[in-house]
């Protein structure tokens, strides 16, 4: 990603648009950018240190929070009946992992949901943290790995920070015999068409939603104004908030 940065920095670009899959690879290229007075927008995934046009992002943070409160409050599961949490985390230092990292787990660990869903998620033999990648097949060969160590009648949430990564932990499910899907509430994020197929086909319980045709659309009316009338937003963060698939699993309503 960087060279694509130098690419089109030598080709004289007017603007770039970027979803940054690593904040610290790209930080030192976008700053080259904005020396050159190129404009930046960044989607989906921020990097600090640099002098951008917007950042246009999901909240990250309250999606992972939205996530546990679901847990706590709508999927009927009571803590003392939960074998564990597997927590199937994103690629390391990628400013959606640290968010949707953080807003799930400080959620269960907040005096709102009270001692025993703390006590679940301070215990390192239940509250498992398995990385992923934000990759199925990685996310998959990972829970695979784990499930000898589980316990097969055992109840489980596995939350995944993408959907991506949701149908790796599926797959890896499905292909143990001892286990059975339905003792797993699979969680997504992003609510790509996949993840709400799986959740129509009850294989996977709630995708927590990212509205991508809005934040698309939103980056090129924002450079569109930039360059035509010179106008920036007046905040250069603009969140996007949150939804939930399906709708009637919304915590919060």
């Amino acid at each position: 990603q960087p060279s694509q940065v130098e690419d089109a920095i030598v080709k004289g670009s007017s603007a770039i648009v970027i979803n940054p899959l690593n904040k610290d690879a790209t930080e030192g290229v976008l700053n080259d950018a904005v020396s050159r007075d190129i404009p930046i927008i960044t989607v989906d995934t921020t990097v600090e240190g640099v002098e951008l046009l917007a950042d246009i992002a999901t909240d990250n943070e309250d999606g992972g929070k939205f996530a546990a409160e679901w847990v706590v409050k709508k999927s009927n599961l009571k803590p003392d009946e939960i074998a564990g949490i597997i927590h199937m985390k994103g690629i390391d230092g990628h400013t959606a992992h640290i968010t949707r990292y953080k807003g799930f787990k400080d959620y269960l660990l907040s005096d709102e949901v009270g001692e025993k869903w703390n006590e679940l998620a301070n215990d390192d033999s239940k509250y498992i943290e398995l990385t992923g990648n934000f990759a199925q097949d990685v996310a998959q060969n990972a829970l695979e790995a784990k499930l000898s160590a589980l316990n097969p009648k055992g109840k489980y949430i596995v939350y995944n920070e993408n959907d991506v990564m949701a149908i790796g932990s599926i797959g890896a499910i499905q292909n143990d015999n001892r286990f059975d899907l339905a003792n797993f509430t699979i969680i997504g994020f992003d609510g790509s068409a996949e993840g709400k197929k799986l959740v129509d086909e009850k294989k996977m319980a709630i995708t927590v939603v990212q509205d991508f045709e809005f934040i698309g659309k939103e980056a090129a009316v924002v450079m569109d104004n930039y360059l035509k009338n010179s106008t920036s937003p007046e905040n250069y963060q603009i969140p996007i908030q949150v939804v939930m698939y399906p709708e009637n699993s919304n915590p919060r309503k």
